[in-house]
């Protein structure tokens, strides 16, 4: 009879050594996930960041290369025209010089040609400049467009963001909230559980016990 006592003491020993064994089994298990999802949030996000940063610099490059291309464009048109206006002058000044000394009995017609020469000259030179000041004023109001829309643009996308971002963190604090309620009621309701087990094999066993110990009394 003790042997059968002492087989079922071993037996409710090596039970509640299981069940602390699968207890702290599950406990690692949980923890281990958390640790997972949480390096997993971390990742995702550094990789956000990373893209969101190589994109703006990829813009910045482009548009820096076609503010860089319009203005060698502009510079280059206004050289060539000037030397293409100063060429003429000097072509048309040669020419006059030469038909000055070769026909120099036909003075009053030739300065009547010259006059009438050099209005057409200052017509189309003036002309020529308010083209250009007209072309100059366009493409700085075109300029200053485009200035204000890319601003306008990335103001946008900067307020985008930052609503994007705040909403991400608030979802993120939130969750962790509940993760953390939710893990506390499970650890809660698992000690009580645990206590309530303990308390009733407890009892059970000095129930059992006493049992036993009045059957041998009775028997003695």
């Amino acid at each position: 009879y003790l042997f059968y006592l002492f087989t079922c003491l071993l037996v409710y020993l090596f039970t509640c050594l299981l069940v602390y064994l699968f207890t702290c089994l599950l406990v690692y298990l949980f923890t281990c996930l958390l640790v997972y999802l949480f390096t997993c949030l971390l990742v995702y996000l550094f990789t956000c960041l990373l893209v969101y940063l190589f994109t703006c610099l990829l813009v910045y490059l482009f548009t820096c290369l076609l503010v860089y291309l319009f203005t060698c464009l502009l510079v280059y048109l206004f050289t060539c025209l000037l030397v293409y206006l100063f060429t003429c002058l000097l072509v048309y000044l040669f020419t006059c010089l030469l038909v000055y000394l070769f026909t120099c009995l036909l003075v009053y017609l030739f300065t009547c040609l010259l006059v009438y020469l050099f209005t057409c000259l200052l017509v189309y030179l003036f002309t020529c400049l308010l083209v250009y000041l007209f072309t100059c004023l366009l493409v700085y109001l075109f300029t200053c467009l485009l200035v204000y829309l890319f601003t306008c643009l990335l103001v946008y996308l900067f307020t985008c963001l930052l609503v994007y971002l705040f909403t991400c963190l608030l979802v993120y604090l939130f969750t962790c909230l509940l993760v953390y309620l939710f893990t506390c009621l499970l650890v809660y309701l698992f000690t009580c559980l645990l206590v309530y087990l303990f308390f009733y094999l407890f009892t059970c066993l000095l129930v059992y016990l006493f049992y036993l110990f009045t059957c041998l009394l009775v028997y003695l």
